[in-house]
């Protein structure tokens, strides 16, 4: 996405953004909050479908450890795209596993879009 389009983007309302890979900046360019996502499921060259246990698993990985030594920005939260419209029983199952398996642990949470980018709820939303 270029500049010009995060920043019209911006003027339209939208406070974030979202691409695939590590994000250079917290803030692209015009302004938007950017989150971005690192782990794609689906093969997409030949199956079209999942794109199997041990290679998403290298992904998820591939990017907690660059986090983890510095490589990439430490503070951007590991992102999954999935395509629902597209999944397989291959996804379905892994994203079930996957989020069992999260939810069973202590020390990892799924983050709602508003806290990933960081936007205040808003109050008429909780019923408040």
């Amino acid at each position: 996405m270029t500049d010009e389009l995060n920043g019209y983007l911006r003027s339209i309302g939208l406070e974030g953004v979202s691409q695939h890979a590590p994000r250079k900046a917290k803030i692209a360019k015009g302004g938007l909050v950017q989150v971005n996502t690192h782990v794609d499921i689906i093969n997409w060259r030949t199956t079209r479908g999942f794109a199997g246990m041990e290679k998403v698993l290298v992904y998820v990985l591939s990017h907690l450890q660059s986090r983890r030594i510095g490589q990439v920005d430490d503070a951007e939260p590991t992102g999954v795209l999935t395509h629902h419209l597209n999944h397989d029983e291959g996804c379905w199952a892994f994203m079930d596993e996957l989020l069992d398996w999260t939810n069973s642990k202590s020390n990892v949470r799924w983050l709602t879009p508003f806290e990933a980018f960081e936007i205040a709820l808003p109050k008429n939303e909780l019923g408040k």
